[in-house]
C-alpha cells in the first residue's frame, strides 16, 4: 500500500510514500523488532527471579489467577510427591519453594513452628500466602494419613482452574487481534473512500 500510495492517498495515514517510504516503514519495523526483543528478555529475566515482571502479571485480573493457580498447583503437586516418597518436613518446604518461589517458606521457621506443637495445616495457614482450599487439604491429609492423594487432588483442581484462566487469555488477546485488525482494514477503506468522494465532489462541482 506504501509502494504504490501517492500523496493525494495516502492508505495508512502514515505519510509515507513510495520506495523510500517502504524503507522507513521496514526500518521502524525492525527497531519495533529488535526492542520487543529486548524487553522479552528482561521479562523472562525478570520473571525467572520474581521482579517486577512477576508482580505485574499477577496483578492482571485473570491472567494473575491463571498464574496464581499454576504456582499453587505447582506446590501442592510438589509437595504431594514429597510426602508420598516419605521425605522429612525440611526436604518437602525445600521441595515445594525451589518449584514455587512466590510460596516459599524458610525451613528453619517452619520447622521451629512444628516443634512449638502447631500442625502443617495450621503453620501453613500462619503465613498468609496458602488458600482455604490448601490448607484445609493438608489439615484432612494430616488427619486421615492422606497427605498425599489429598495435595494430588488439590493440584489436579488448581492446573484446570489455571488451563481455564489461560484459555480465557488467550481469547481475550485473539479477540483483540481480530479487532485491532478490522479497525485498521475500516480506516484504510475509510481513507481511500473518502479521497474519491472528495475527487467525485469535485468533478460535480465542476459540472
Amino acid at each position: 500500500l506504501i509502494l504504490f500510495a501517492d500523496k493525494s492517498v495516502d492508505m495508512l495515514g502514515l505519510g509515507l510514500f513510495g520506495f523510500e517510504g517502504v524503507c522507513i516503514f521496514l526500518s521502524s519495523i525492525a527497531v519495533i523488532i529488535l526492542f520487543i526483543g529486548v524487553f522479552c528478555a528482561y521479562a523472562i529475566a525478570s520473571w525467572r527471579r520474581q521482579g517486577a515482571m512477576h508482580h505485574l502479571a499477577k496483578r492482571v485480573p485473570v491472567l494473575g489467577k491463571a498464574i496464581a493457580d499454576m504456582e499453587l498447583s505447582a506446590w501442592c503437586r510438589a509437595g504431594s510427591l514429597a510426602t508420598g516418597i516419605g521425605l522429612d518436613i525440611r526436604h518437602m518446604i525445600e521441595l515445594t519453594s525451589a518449584v514455587s518461589p512466590s510460596l516459599a517458606i524458610h525451613p528453619s521457621h517452619a520447622i521451629e513452628r512444628l516443634q512449638e506443637g502447631l500442625s502443617l495445616a495450621e503453620m501453613l495457614r500462619e503465613t498468609g500466602l496458602f488458600p482455604r482450599a490448601v490448607v484445609e487439604a493438608v489439615g484432612v491429609g494430616e488427619l486421615t494419613g492422606t497427605t498425599a492423594e489429598t495435595l494430588d487432588r488439590t493440584a489436579n483442581e488448581y492446573d484446570d482452574s489455571a488451563a481455564r484462566g489461560f484459555v480465557m487469555v488467550a481469547n481475550g488477546v485473539g479477540t483483540a487481534a481480530w479487532v485491532a485488525v478490522v479497525v485498521v482494514v475500516a480506516s484504510i477503506i475509510f481513507q481511500v473512500f473518502s479521497k474519491y468522494a472528495g475527487i467525485l465532489q469535485d468533478v460535480i462541482k465542476g459540472f
